[in-house]
């Protein structure tokens, strides 16, 4: 895949408004927790993070508050918005069927080579996950769990898959990844 050049601030500041900058870097700091759910965000306090006046800030939260980032209470300020269980399944239903338009449009559309850098990438992001942690993670948890509650046989089938899943066994990986609850059995000791 080709790597796009990285623009310079002067390029940056020429494409962009100042409030939008600010903006996107203010929802960069909600979406990495520095500003929490519910959170007062102090215009004072951004302004001198940013080395800039209060006005670009409140227009970048003015912007925050129509994307419904935050909320704005009068004569109490801005704070982070909280998403409601109910808002974030609607959301990544929307997402999802999104997802699969962009899929279809991407099958009918793509080139031979913009395939293969697809593929590469999916690739790539197979190496980086481990999905043996993740599985891991859940068969310690349950292990815990017969520990507690002297399931002994239950904890002697989940030491042993765990055995197999550090071992990088294809068949305890496959297993898992189908969700056969006698996975145990299908993979032997």
């Amino acid at each position: 895949m080709t790597q796009a050049a990285v623009p310079s601030v002067l390029q940056l500041v020429q494409a962009n408004s100042l409030p939008g900058l600010v903006q996107a870097e203010i929802e960069q700091l909600i979406l990495r927790g520095e500003l929490a759910i519910g959170q007062r965000i102090n215009e004072s306090d951004l302004a001198l993070r940013f080395g800039m006046s209060r006005g670009p800030i409140r227009e970048a939260l003015r912007g925050l508050e129509e994307s419904r980032l935050v909320r704005s209470e009068k004569n109490r300020g801005v704070f982070v918005r909280e998403v409601s269980v109910g808002e974030a399944d609607e959301i990544y239903d929307v997402r999802e069927a999104l997802d699969q338009l962009i899929g279809q449009r991407v099958a009918e559309r793509a080139t031979p080579e913009q395939l293969r850098d697809m593929q590469a990438a999916v690739a790539a992001m197979d190496d980086a996950t481990d999905v043996n942690k993740v599985v891991a993670a859940i068969f310690a948890a349950n292990m815990c769990s017969a520990k507690e509650n002297k399931h002994e046989h239950y904890l002697a089938e989940y030491e042993s898959f765990l055995s197999l899943l550090e071992a990088r066994d294809e068949r305890a990986r496959a297993a898992a990844a189908e969700g056969k609850a006698d996975a145990f059995t299908q993979i032997g000791r």
